[in-house]
């Protein structure tokens, strides 16, 4: 149906001046179709502020929240609108606040300097880092470069010998021994120089460096093989101080009592295979590469292992700071194992990371697991099936579980506890 002229003025005075529902108007200009592609836009007395054409109401509702629209160029009157004059203000005021940012950003950074940038303070800094900080940090400093340093972390790592490098940013950024650059790029501290990084003496050999080397070299004896708690562990030079041997942490190895008392040139080369002890050091040097290429790759599946049991998609930064940490001194399958135990042992901590390093401490210092693959059925649940086969078995030796393993209930189980119950009713058979 085609309004005529006449009609049409009706409806947009009906439409615009009355509080006439779109249905009644409808109803009573028998509309086939909306009403609002009949209605003419009504005019708000404004101008466009891109191109200087009237502006108008498309709509009722619109004139209600003032959203009038440019006839022209399609400028919107409201909170948000892609118009390109709009949309080159907001990139101009984009670009204003970063600017501002900018400026805030480089205010603030010149005032840190004035606080940092000090002799007496980047001392006390270096006071608060550890054995293995220092020689991550002066591995660094080997690898700066003048202008706008972008930092080789992979060659950073091997020769400091460590497997990440985010640990050790995060404590050197919180020590303001490295300084982030208004620029986005990482700097060292202009008052640091690799001389002021003093490595404590081998002969000073702390509690905590001792264990760092054993753990490093999986409480086993380097020359030949054997491991604790069989034999006494100690620590030696590869190449001897007497013979100019350094006491960086690369030329301390883990040696058991025996080897590290009475070894000789002919000792040596039986357990090497007739290696020289120079070329056995390159080799135990090579294998130190291998093992932290190996910890690397294992690295983000411990996170996604971690998150998983935590049953989050995102860990926090103290989370994933404890797995760097851990990933430095234990083996990935040592935390995995451990993160099971606290999991199956607390399902809500509010600290897993506390718990977590507890058993890996505990293993640390009294040696290795010797099982790992029992400490791993130990802290899983029995499944659905290998309950329903005990429950089998035990009824047809007429037995209950209470009696023969000392548990009532079957929920109690881990699948070690199941493996020991099924051998022990199967094998006698």
């Amino acid at each position: 149906m085609n309004l005529t002229e006449e009609q049409r003025k009706d409806l947009n005075e009906f439409y615009w001046e009355t509080d006439m529902s779109t249905k009644e108007l409808k109803d009573h200009f028998k509309l086939p179709g909306g009403v609002h592609k009949h209605v003419l836009p009504l005019r708000s007395g404004a101008e466009c502020p891109n191109c200087q054409h009237p502006m108008f109401f498309t709509s009722r509702t619109a004139r209600n929240s003032s959203e009038d629209v440019c006839s022209n160029c399609g400028h919107k009157n409201k909170s948000f609108c892609r118009c390109d004059h709009c949309m080159a203000l907001k990139e101009e005021q984009r670009k204003q606040a970063a600017i501002e940012i900018k400026m805030q950003q480089v205010e603030a950074y010149e005032k840190l300097l004035e606080r940092v940038v000090k002799e007496e303070y980047v001392l006390w800094s270096l006071s608060r880092l550890s054995r293995r900080d220092k020689i991550f940090f002066r591995a660094l400093l080997q690898f700066e470069k003048s202008d706008s340093p972008t930092w080789e972390w992979k060659e950073i790592c091997d020769s400091a010998q460590v497997v990440s490098h985010q640990r050790y940013v995060r404590k050197l950024t919180d020590l303001h021994l490295l300084l982030y650059h208004p620029d986005g790029y990482l700097l060292s501290n202009p008052t640091v120089n690799a001389d002021m990084i003093s490595i404590q003496k081998v002969r000073n050999i702390s509690n905590s460096l001792r264990f760092d080397v054993f753990q490093r070299d999986n409480h086993t004896c380097q020359y030949c093989g054997r491991k604790a708690p069989y034999v006494e562990l100690q620590v030696d030079h590869l190449i001897p101080v007497a013979k100019d041997g350094t006491d960086d942490f690369d030329n301390l190895v883990t040696s058991c009592r025996d080897c590290n008392s009475g070894k000789s040139a002919k000792l040596i080369a039986s357990f090497t295979k007739g290696s020289s002890r120079e070329e056995w050091r390159e080799e135990l040097r090579n294998q130190r590469m291998q093992l932290l290429e190996a910890k690397r790759e294992k690295l983000e599946e411990v996170v996604q292992y971690w998150a998983e049991c935590r049953n989050t998609y995102h860990l926090s930064d103290y989370d994933l700071e404890a797995i760097y940490d851990f990933i430095e001194r234990y083996e990935p399958e040592w935390i995995k194992v451990a993160i099971q135990i606290t999991v199956s042992q607390h399902p809500s901590p509010s600290n897993y990371a506390k718990y977590v390093g507890g058993i890996l401490r505990n293993w640390g210092k009294n040696g290795p697991p010797h099982d790992i693959a029992n400490l791993k059925l130990g802290a899983r649940k029995a499944t659905e099936k290998q309950i329903k086969f005990i429950r089998d078995l035990l009824n047809q030796n007429n037995l209950d579980l209470m009696s023969f393993y000392g548990k009532s209930d079957y929920s109690e189980l881990s699948m070690l506890d199941a493996r020991d119950i099924i051998d022990a009713l199967i094998k006698p058979q």
